[in-house]
């Protein structure tokens, strides 16, 4: 089954990188206004979430204390590389959780 969860996960990351693909850095970075956020910023708040959420998911609350919300919504990424390093990141930290389930704490109640 979490082989399962994996493969879902990486199929959803892989389909967002390939809109990436599809987008200039200038793109990326555009905002509709100034209430609004860019691709850029929304990736650094999925990726600060991930980072938050998934970090000693079978032990801590989801929300760490340590967590920045607001500070993930500052544009202030300077190239699509830096983005898709904050991109990754997130996704490593989600990915080496998923591979901390096993049979035995399989059905183990956590706090999200």
């Amino acid at each position: 089954m979490k082989d399962l969860f994996i493969t879902r996960f990486q199929y959803y990351k892989e389909l967002t990188e390939k809109t990436f693909d599809q987008l200039s850095e200038e793109q990326l970075f555009w905002k509709y206004n100034d209430e609004s956020n860019s691709i850029g910023t929304l990736v650094k708040h999925l990726s600060g979430n991930m980072q938050s959420r998934w970090t000693n998911f079978l032990t801590e609350d989801g929300e760490k204390s340590s967590r920045n919300r607001d500070s993930e919504f500052e544009n202030d990424i300077q190239s699509k590389a830096e983005m898709m390093e904050i991109w990754n990141q997130g996704w490593q930290v989600l990915f080496n959780a998923l591979n901390q389930i096993k049979e035995e704490n399989w059905n183990d109640a956590i706090a999200i």
